[in-house]
């Protein structure tokens, strides 16, 4: 099933887009997640995709970010490859939808993107076991993670709030 954020007239709304037509949802997906499989509940609205502005998949309250996460990347860069997560934030402020502009800091001097996995969590969760942590994914999607790298490398700063995240339309959810 593919979740989408969309705004139809100036309404943002979430549905379910089978082919090329988005079927509404009542609410928000987040708002009755109980864990995979959580029933969703259509309103009855239906759009076609030339009715309405795609929007980005959902509004986090903040994006916990893992650095350095696979061996080229770490070798590219010349920075040793970490014993532990290193785990950076991009506030939500950095979330632009499909189509979006993305506006590059002012005093960009190299900016890198790369395609990254994101992992959308449902619920609120703390101290949750391995065996249980998948209860708590509503879901998955795409971003464009935009980097300035050369601030990145003259200061050690991992996290700016000017660095856009492209998010993509779409969750594919976790069933």
């Amino acid at each position: 099933m593919r979740v989408v954020r969309f705004a139809a007239g100036r309404k943002g709304r979430y549905g379910v887009l089978e082919g090329d037509v988005i079927r509404g949802l009542r609410g928000s997906p987040f708002a009755h997640f109980k864990g995979a499989g959580s029933p969703f509940t259509l309103d009855g609205s239906i759009y076609g995709l030339d009715e309405v502005r795609l929007l980005a998949p959902c509004l986090p309250s903040k994006m916990v970010c893992l650095g350095l996460n696979y061996r080229s990347h770490a070798e590219e860069t010349k920075l040793p490859i970490p014993s532990v997560p290193l785990i950076f934030l991009k506030p939500s402020t950095a979330v632009i939808g499909p189509g979006d502009e993305i506006i590059l800091p002012r005093l960009s001097r190299r900016v890198d993107y790369e395609g990254e996995l994101g992992v959308v969590i449902g619920r609120k969760a703390k101290d949750v076991p391995e065996d249980k942590a998948r209860d708590y994914v509503l879901g998955y999607t795409c971003f464009n993670d935009v980097s300035e790298r050369y601030a990145q490398k003259e200061d050690g700063q991992w996290a700016r709030r000017d660095e856009p995240a492209l998010c993509y339309a779409t969750i594919w959810l976790n069933v």
